[in-house]
């Protein structure tokens, strides 16, 4: 019996990256059917369908679920909606990949990891930096996590968000992915422009984590250019990944940079690591929706479950709510509480 894939969302971000990562994964996965795409808008997932190839639209989730009986789902919507809509979806048992944050605070996580606990359902959340192929390359080059310094920074241009941090919490995850380790702590601190806005802000932290690594992250959402980059500091060696961050940017389509004694050892484009210059490839996403089918298909649990983004959810409300610092208890608690702020 063939694979049945449904996805729910066919606005411009799903468009972008997540239609073309599942029909390039149809196309090489034999047995593999795009079942169904689900959207309000009546035209908009009309030509959804038609563009990657899904064999029905619908505009009623229920009815999707019911009627196709997918083997997995993916649920890209607004940030808002998506606790709501996750938890709905897994209350019915269908295995469920759902774009990031899963959750906009803790509380919200919480319902998702419990209702996920209660059917045991398998699911994973799309955090495409875990799936980056600069980042994971740096990461097992890298080597001891406890021996490491990070710098990760994050600027983009113009962007008066009245929330950042559900883009910012692509950089607060991806931190403790390259690290290898939970967070132990994080100093906040805030350059706020109130004449752009009362919630803008450029963000810098200071981290520590269990394993001993630490730590440095700026997030800049209104200065000059749209960059991404991890710097990775250890005995006698430095790693420089460049992420292409948003279509277009400067270090487009990624690099890897390795130097050692003075030199620059080692040097790999993102395309070489991807195995191709397509965004929805450089930026891991198809990697993320590949790993997830897969796991659902061999029976195996997904690694990047609701539990593995605890900390980065409770980050970013830190964040939002404008903390000056953070303590973790433990990642099997989703709670934190901060240090003076």
């Amino acid at each position: 019996m063939a694979f049945k894939i449904a996805i729910i969302g066919c606005g411009n971000m799903s468009a972008y990256v997540h239609g073309p990562a599942l029909a390039r994964y149809a196309l090489t996965h034999p047995g593999t059917e795009l079942a169904a795409c689900c959207d309000l808008d009546e035209k908009r997932v009309a030509a959804y369908r038609e563009r990657f190839g899904f064999l029905r639209h619908f505009t009623n989730l229920d009815t999707m679920l019911e009627t196709v009986r997918p083997d997995a789902v993916s649920l890209v919507v607004r940030e808002h909606d998506t606790a709501k809509l996750g938890c709905h979806i897994l209350k019915k048992s269908f295995p469920l990949i759902l774009e990031k944050p899963p959750g906009v605070n803790i509380r919200e996580l919480r319902s998702l990891i419990r209702t996920a606990d209660v059917r045991q359902v398998p699911h994973q959340v799309a955090f495409n930096r875990r799936y980056h192929p600069v980042l994971r390359a740096l990461k097992k080059q890298a080597g001891s996590p406890g021996e490491l310094h990070i710098r990760y920074t994050m600027t983009r241009v113009k962007r008066l968000d009245a929330d950042f941090s559900h883009t910012a919490i692509h950089a607060l995850d991806a931190m403790r992915f390259l690290a290898g380790s939970d967070y132990a702590r994080a100093a906040i601190g805030y350059r706020h422009f109130p004449e752009l806005g009362p919630t803008v802000a450029n963000v810098f932290l200071d981290c520590a984590f269990v394993s001993g690594a630490t730590a440095q992250l700026t997030i800049c959402p209104v200065t000059g250019t749209s960059v991404e980059r991890a710097e990775v500091y250890a005995l006698d060696n430095f790693w420089c990944g460049e992420l292409e961050a948003v279509p277009g940017a400067p270090e487009m389509p990624g690099a890897l940079r390795h130097f050692k004694d003075g030199k620059c050892s080692a040097e790999f484009s993102g395309a070489a690591l991807a195995g191709g210059t397509e965004y929805f490839l450089t930026n891991g996403f198809y990697a993320e929706n590949e790993a997830f089918f897969d796991a659902v298909r061999n029976g195996t649990r997904p690694v990047d479950d609701l539990r593995s983004c605890v900390q980065a959810v409770a980050l970013a409300q830190a964040l939002r709510e404008r903390r000056s610092a953070v303590r973790f208890r433990s990642i099997h608690r989703p709670a934190c509480r901060e240090l003076g702020g």
